[in-house]
């Protein structure tokens, strides 16, 4: 389903949260899309941090996965 859009942008663009196992491809998508990342994945690296607006690591592993608990 179409969502119309208004016809002015405001001024200051809107973040979006990006929780992902790795979210560096995501955060340069919402840049390109006008939107300031707000990320955390398990790595954090240079590049993520870099794109972010914030960025943080999350605890644990990729084998089992994310926990709402470790972004506390």
């Amino acid at each position: 389903m179409l969502t119309l859009l208004p016809r002015s942008s405001p001024a200051k663009p809107a973040s979006l949260l990006i929780a992902a196992i790795s979210a560096r491809a995501l955060a340069a998508s919402a840049i390109r899309a006008g939107l300031k990342p707000l990320v955390a994945d398990f790595f954090a690296d240079a590049d993520t941090r870099a794109l972010a607006h914030a960025c943080c690591k999350l605890k644990g592993d990729i084998g089992r996965g994310m926990r709402w608990q470790s972004l506390g």
